[in-house]
């Protein structure tokens, strides 16, 4: 099956774009636009919005707040956690939402590393765990019938985000990106204290409180050590270096089998 590509930049959004339908591209990068520029019309008129680490109520004061906020607040607020969790999360679900009009058979948007993965044929999805001993040496290869699925991964190591835990990589996976985004959070954020084993356990025996909200599982990585609890699909191992894999790749998303094992 041909498979279309495109990787572009936005405001604060990353995107990688894959599918079988050449008009989803610019519908979805059309889509992306949109959606962030709603986000930011929100934090101009509530800067706690982005400011807040606790959840925010603005959807029960200003009915006319874009879809985009609605939905970053309602996924957030189980966990505790500020509305700008979810942000990549949600946009990755509205675009997916916004282009499925062309009904691809293949769809996979990923936002720095936040995926939406739908398709007829299996995904591998790398894992990158900066200085851990995975590093980027797994993937996971997801099933159709597990899919649609909503992947994220945090880290309290790679990347600029604010954590307050120290896990090297925390991977949830959820029925929605948005959902699987606000989790990634507050599993990574959990992972906690100098035990490192226990850190990891503490963390997954809070997936159970969490799947009524739509979490299906958690793939944690703290140094030389790993715990899964729930629903995780299928590990394989990665060739090459992570440079290698990042400088070409781009994205977390990896169709063909070059780099597979």
């Amino acid at each position: 099956m041909e498979k279309y590509r495109s990787h572009f930049t936005f405001a604060e959004a990353e995107v990688t774009i894959v599918t079988d339908v050449e008009d989803v591209i610019g519908a979805a990068q059309r889509a992306v636009r949109m959606y962030y520029r709603d986000v930011e019309s929100v934090i101009a008129k509530y800067p706690l919005f982005r400011a807040s680490l606790e959840p925010t109520n603005f959807t029960e004061i200003d009915p006319k707040l874009p879809k985009v906020a609605q939905i970053m607040e309602a996924v957030t607020t189980p966990f505790g956690i500020g509305p700008m969790a979810a942000v990549a999360g949600a946009i990755v679900d509205l675009v997916y939402e916004y282009v499925r009009q062309y009904a691809p058979e293949v769809l996979i948007i990923e936002d720095g590393g936040e995926v939406l993965a739908h398709s007829i044929e299996p995904v591998t999805i790398g894992l990158y765990a900066g200085e851990a001993a995975l590093g980027a040496k797994l993937a996971f290869e997801i099933a159709p019938e597990d899919m649609p699925l909503g992947i994220s991964t945090s880290s309290a190591t790679v990347g600029h985000a604010l954590s307050f835990g120290k896990a090297d990589a925390a991977t949830m996976f959820a029925k929605d990106c948005a959902t699987a985004d606000a989790a990634a959070t507050f599993f990574c954020n959990s992972v906690t204290g100098d035990d490192i084993p226990q850190s990891i356990d503490r963390a997954l025996a809070f997936l159970p409180e969490y799947e009524s909200v739509g979490v299906r599982g958690a793939f944690i990585v703290r140094e030389t050590h790993v715990g899964a609890g729930g629903f995780v699909p299928r590990l394989v191992k990665i060739r090459g270096t992570p440079e290698d894999l990042l400088d070409r790749k781009r994205s977390a998303i990896l169709l063909d089998d070059e780099n597979l094992r």
